[in-house]
């Protein structure tokens, strides 16, 4: 009966919405959020956002969480809006990490969904895509807790 309870108030917890959650929901449009709007979003989740440009001049928004720097980056733009929010996080020099191993990761991509991960020039990669055209900012919030989420048990499993 203990653990039926202990799993019962679990499970209620990670049901619970997110306590920094915005009281009221707004639709997006089939255009999708613009990066000032999902800054917004991302402030009201304590990640510290700053507005950036991606290399190739693409908006993009630098965060932080579990002390993590990531990076939100937007795809299928169309004037301020976009339809896909990609977040991403990285760790370089992983030939030094004993802990970073291709069968680990490979563990990780089988037995975890949303967090991808893989090596890509010496880094390790996390990412997250998200489609949010059509959507709302309630989507687009458990979105940013299901990667905040996902990014601490990531850390946690790879030992970093």
């Amino acid at each position: 009966m203990k653990r039926v309870l202990i799993s019962a108030a679990a499970l209620a917890a990670l049901l619970a919405p997110p306590a920094a959650a915005l009281v009221t929901s707004v639709p997006l449009p089939a255009e999708g959020i613009a990066p000032a709007e999902m800054a917004n979003l991302l402030a009201q989740h304590e990640t510290a956002p700053k507005l950036a440009q991606s290399a190739d001049s693409r908006p993009a928004i630098n965060a932080r969480t579990a002390g993590v720097g990531f990076d939100v980056s937007f795809g299928q733009c169309h004037g301020d809006r976009c339809r896909d929010v990609i977040f991403d996080a990285g760790w370089g020099n992983v030939k030094a990490d004993a802990n970073v191993t291709a069968d680990k990761i490979n563990r990780w991509n089988a037995e975890n969904q949303f967090l991808r991960a893989y090596i890509a020039n010496n880094t390790l990669r996390a990412e997250m895509d998200t489609r949010v055209a059509r959507g709302s900012t309630a989507n687009v919030e458990e979105y940013i807790e299901l990667w905040k989420q996902q990014l601490r048990r990531f850390k946690s499993f790879m030992g970093l």
